[in-house]
């Protein structure tokens, strides 16, 4: 079995679960036509996982693309179907760094790059609320 299969548009996010024992749950692409780079992921309290990567896609799975390189931020159940997708970005090219995890919500480090000598950190704010 191929573990990475064919990406649905030019590369996606591949999340793939594994077993205690090293066995293969489940595997999902995400993303869209275009380009998705996966960052971070965590595990929420209620089981379902948390992704942010950058896109610029805007289609399938990723809807509101804004400009440039956005980023993505995904739910996903237990058993890896998609549950929430959130488009977050200017019209610059926005970049993920870090999600951060707190009791009542995620921050997500990232840097928006206005030229190719300029850039600025961004920290975007979700709640679990």
């Amino acid at each position: 079995d191929d573990v990475w299969g064919e990406p649905d548009g030019k590369e996606d996010f591949l999340v793939i679960k594994i077993s205690k024992n090293g066995k293969i749950e489940w595997k999902r692409r995400f993303g869209g036509s275009e380009s998705e780079f996966s960052g971070d992921i965590y595990t929420a309290k209620d089981g379902t996982y948390w992704m942010v990567g950058t896109t610029l896609s805007s289609d399938k799975d990723i809807k509101g693309h804004i400009g440039g390189f956005d980023l993505a931020l995904l739910r996903i159940s237990k058993d890896g179907m998609l549950l929430e997708e959130k488009t977050i970005g200017t019209m610059n090219d926005d970049f993920y760094l870090k999600i951060i995890k707190n009791k009542d919500c995620l921050i997500i480090a990232s840097y928006n790059q206005i030229s190719k000598y300029i850039s600025y950190p961004v920290i975007f704010i979700v709640s679990n609320k």
